[in-house]
C-alpha cells in the first residue's frame, strides 16, 4: 500500500524533523516559522532555485584566492584552509539570516555527494582537485540546468 501524501501544517515536531535533515538543524526560530507551513511551502523555502555560490576561499596569510594560484607549494596547509572553508560554508557563516537555510540544504547535499562519490584526500592530495570537486557537486546538488557548462575557475578559460 503506497504511502498517503501528508496534509496539513507540519507542526513543530515535523518542522524540527525537516531542518536537521535537510540542513544542518534550524534555530528556534526558524522552527516556529516552519511549523506553521505546508509541505509545500516548507520545500519552496528550503529549495527557493538559485542560491548563492560560496565565496572562494582566501589563503589567511595573503588574502588571496589559493585555488587560482599556479603553484602547488605547501598545498598540505592549502588542504587545512580548504577544511575550515567547507566547515565554514556548512555552517553558512557570512551568509544572511534570510538565506541561511537554502544555503545549508545546498551545502547538505554537497556534503552528502562529497562523501557518497568518495574522493580520499590522502590519494588526491590537492586542494584544488577537492575544491573544485565540491563546486560540480554545488552545480548539481539543486537539479539544475545540467546542460549547461559552467567554467568554475573564471581565470583559466
Amino acid at each position: 500500500m503506497p504511502l498517503q501524501p501528508f496534509v496539513g501544517i507540519l507542526g513543530t515536531k515535523r518542522a524540527a524533523h525537516l531542518l536537521r535533515r535537510a540542513t544542518f538543524g534550524g534555530t528556534k526560530e526558524e522552527i516556529d516559522q516552519f511549523a506553521s507551513l505546508t509541505v509545500s511551502e516548507a520545500i519552496s523555502r528550503l529549495f527557493p532555485g538559485e542560491v548563492l555560490n560560496p565565496v572562494m576561499p582566501l589563503d589567511p596569510g595573503t588574502g588571496e584566492e589559493w585555488v587560482t594560484r599556479e603553484s602547488a607549494e605547501e598545498d598540505d596547509t592549502l588542504q587545512e584552509y580548504f577544511k575550515g572553508w567547507f566547515i565554514r560554508q556548512m555552517l553558512s557563516a557570512g551568509v544572511s539570516q534570510e538565506l541561511r537555510l537554502p544555503f545549508a540544504a545546498r551545502e547538505k547535499i554537497t556534503l552528502f555527494f562529497h562523501t557518497h562519490f568518495t574522493t580520499k584526500q590522502s590519494k588526491v592530495n590537492n586542494s584544488r582537485s577537492l575544491y573544485y570537486q565540491n563546486q560540480l557537486f554545488r552545480q548539481f546538488s539543486l537539479d539544475k540546468d545540467q546542460g549547461e557548462v559552467i567554467n568554475f575557475n573564471p581565470h583559466y578559460s
